[in-house]
């Protein structure tokens, strides 16, 4: 399947309701994606868990989305744009992000997890992981595990 389409069908898997989800979610292992992930502003209807995946197109682009689960793990991507993105976890355990990671006023009930990912580009302000506003709850946010980050780090907290 070409990427431009598997790009296109993973969309409609997660947010079209003519297509029957099972409740675990979509999972793929192992496949690569050359044309953006576009899932702005929708409302996944179940876990997206993509392991050991390439997304080489420009952008991963969750801005104003809503979702439950989003496990992205060992995966190479892009970028990824998550401003103001509502998920119960999103975890990036051992991928790597060759541009900039972008968490603006997202919020996570559970944690954010960066174990072990290397974010490898930056901004123009020498940013690799925004995150102004940024909301998680009692699990907290994981730079651990061999983190890296070639740029700095940037998070201000909401009220403070």
């Amino acid at each position: 399947m070409k990427s431009g389409r598997c790009a296109a069908v993973l969309r409609h898997m997660l947010i079209g309701k003519d297509w029957l989800a099972d409740a675990r979610g979509v999972r793929l292992r192992g496949i690569r994606i050359s044309w953006p992930l576009d899932l702005q502003a929708a409302t996944l209807r179940c876990p997206l868990q993509l392991d050991s995946c390439i997304l080489d197109a420009q952008l991963v682009c969750l801005d104003q989305a809503a979702a439950t689960v989003l496990t992205i793990t060992g995966c190479h991507l892009a970028a990824l744009s998550g401003e103001t993105l509502t998920a119960k976890t999103l975890d990036l355990s051992g991928s790597t992000l060759t541009g900039l990671l972008r968490l603006p006023g997202a919020s996570m009930a559970g944690a954010l997890s960066c174990r072990g990912a290397h974010l490898t580009g930056s901004d123009a302000d020498g940013n690799a992981l925004v995150a102004d506003g940024v909301r998680v709850g009692g699990e907290g946010v994981l730079l651990d595990g061999g983190f890296t980050a070639a740029g700095a780090v940037w998070s201000h907290a909401p009220g403070g």
